[in-house]
């Protein structure tokens, strides 16, 4: 007979350091911030703090392990990295309609007044189109129609299959 083995052993992350941990924290003690050449970026968390006050920073939030099983600070820290594209992939999925207007309000928002161009994939045509300045309309994976999301708005196809109309 086998002797049992564990089904599964746990994973203990573990830092080796270079040189003794006691002499690190002497010379950190003693180092002085750098000289600063340029102007500060702004302050980016307390930005998005701004853009939705209901946000709570809260460390759990920021790995696998809450409620929603899915990091939410991703965008965050995207943010953090001052991109001038950000491509979003049906950032409604799965949300409450009340988070899915302010989710698109906060896309907005950023497309305004951050200057941020926004590339969103979205089933929801309705809200999509209401936020975007232009829109593609995807049949089978090919664009069956493209222009400025007011043009698309009135299109007959569009509002008949996609707005319900």
């Amino acid at each position: 007979m086998a002797a049992a083995q564990p089904a599964a052993q746990p994973q203990f992350f573990h830092i080796t350091p270079v040189r003794p941990v006691e002499e690190l924290r002497k010379e950190a003690l003693k180092a002085q911030p750098p000289i600063e050449r340029r102007d500060f970026l702004r302050p980016d968390l307390v930005e998005l703090v701004k853009l939705d006050p209901t946000i709570k920073l809260d460390i759990r939030y920021a790995t696998n392990r809450n409620f929603l099983s899915t990091p939410v600070y991703e965008e965050a820290r995207a943010f953090m990295q001052r991109p001038r594209l950000l491509l979003l992939d049906e950032p409604s999925l799965g949300l409450a309609p009340l988070l899915v207007t302010e989710i698109f309000r906060i896309i907005k928002e950023l497309n305004e007044n951050e200057g941020l161009t926004v590339l969103v994939v979205e089933q929801n045509a309705h809200i999509a189109l209401q936020v975007a300045n232009s829109a593609f309309v995807l049949e089978v994976g090919r664009v069956a129609l493209a222009g400025p999301s007011e043009e698309l708005q009135q299109h007959e196809s569009v509002r008949r299959s996609y707005l319900g109309y």
